[in-house]
């Protein structure tokens, strides 16, 4: 997922929530986005950091984003084994 940073922090809720139950058990997600970001629409700031990760939800791979070519130590790439819904 790329763009979590231009959602409401509602709608990116809905896409946790949507992408755990779709989801094998344990399934592998890949998410870059900003670290933050204010969204002009609605007023709110995305942080990556504040995005509805589970504490059960393993991170395989953490980094910043500076070696992609136009990215900028401001962006974030991981890969999770993703928690099942609760």
């Amino acid at each position: 997922m790329f763009s979590f940073a231009e959602m409401s922090c509602e709608t990116v809720g809905e896409y946790f929530a949507l992408i755990r139950r779709t989801l094998k058990p344990w399934g592998i997600f890949y998410c870059a986005n900003r670290v933050s970001k204010f969204n002009p629409h609605d007023g709110t700031t995305s942080d990556f950091e504040s995005y509805p990760w589970s504490d059960e939800d393993k991170f395989l791979f953490d980094r910043d984003m500076a070696h992609v070519f136009g990215a900028n130590r401001g962006h974030r790439e991981c890969v999770v084994r993703m928690a099942p819904a609760a």
